[in-house]
């Protein structure tokens, strides 16, 4: 978890992971998703990185077929969240694909060569795909 240690010599307060209010002592440590300013806080730890959401996408298919959807290349990570089983193909949409079964979140690495999804939906459904900012 994201760690961060108190360089003060003054107790002080910060949310942690768990989104409750806690106070920390000078040289104590305290894990929270919040971003600590130094002086006053020092990084013990970085790790997991925080995923930011750059964008939420809604993709509706009428009945069985293709379906796209544009996105951003310099989101490197995608989460697809399908209502019915899909498969997703990168731009052109030659190569296999990825296989999204119902209900089952998946999340898609690429180093920046993805701009465009197409959707081949199973059924009348839907999709929502979400940029990940990594």
């Amino acid at each position: 978890m994201p760690t961060f240690k108190n360089e003060t010599d003054k107790r002080l307060q910060v949310e942690d992971i768990n989104e409750r209010l806690v106070t920390v002592a000078p040289d104590e440590t305290v894990e929270t998703y919040k971003y600590l300013p130094s002086p006053d806080w020092s990084v013990v730890s970085d790790e997991p990185y925080y995923q930011i959401v750059e964008a939420v996408h809604t993709v509706e298919a009428a009945g069985a077929g293709f379906e796209d959807q544009a996105v951003d290349p310099d989101n490197h990570v995608l989460e697809l969240r399908s209502d019915v089983d899909l498969t997703a193909h990168a731009n052109s949409g030659s190569a296999e694909g990825y296989p999204v079964l119902a209900d089952t979140p998946v999340q898609v690495r690429h180093d920046g060569n993805i701009g465009e999804l197409h959707l081949n939906f199973s059924e009348a459904g839907t999709c929502v795909v979400i940029e990940i900012k990594d």
